[in-house]
């Protein structure tokens, strides 16, 4: 059996060799790596004797010809409709709900685990053990609720929605629009 680094080195050389083949492009990696690697290094390789010498190939097209065309401006894709959030409220309160629904889930999970009486009757006189297990259940509860109604909450508030013509504002007077860095001036009609 070989030691641990032997095997280390051999897995290294395996990928190493595999490496080069993917670099190198194909077998040859294995039965040439000096080969493979003069080839992803871009150092020039002999050739064979008796092999004519390479010539520059000119790609050829495959099907038909396209004319070149002048000034043929791209398709503009379609115009995005307006949209805002269904419910910023919803969205809040299923972040919140979300949040708080972890929150206690973590504070059932470490109150029911917890065990400081170690199973010793006389370290828990007052049956605190229980009560903590009790309060644990309950907030466990309460964090698994919190997390079924907040993550719909929050994807359903959170959806995009298209804005109804009638809800759109247009303004006919100018605003003054400013912002850090910014300052603007916008007339919509």
């Amino acid at each position: 059996m070989m030691s641990p680094p032997k095997q280390r080195l051999g897995r290294l050389l395996l990928l190493t060799i595999f490496l080069a083949a993917i670099a190198g492009g194909g077998r040859d990696a294995w039965a040439e790596p000096a080969a493979a690697h003069a080839r992803s290094s871009g150092a020039a390789q002999p050739l064979p004797a008796g092999t004519p010498a390479p010539t520059a190939a000119v790609p050829q097209a495959r099907g038909p010809a396209l004319a070149p065309v002048a000034d043929a401006a791209a398709p503009t894709p379609p115009a995005r409709p307006l949209t805002r959030i269904n419910s910023p409220g919803m969205l809040v309160g299923g972040f919140v709900s979300s949040f708080f629904g972890v929150v206690n889930t973590l504070i059932g999970i470490v109150s029911i685990t917890d065990d400081t009486s170690a199973g010793d009757p006389a370290d828990d006189p007052y049956g605190t053990e229980e009560i903590n297990k009790t309060v644990g259940k309950g907030f466990l509860v309460l964090g698994i609720a919190g997390l079924g109604a907040g993550i719909p909450l929050a994807v359903v508030g959170g959806r995009q929605v298209p804005i109804p013509p009638e809800e759109r504002r247009v303004s006919t007077t100018p605003e003054i629009v400013l912002g850090p860095g910014y300052a603007g001036l916008r007339w919509s009609m």
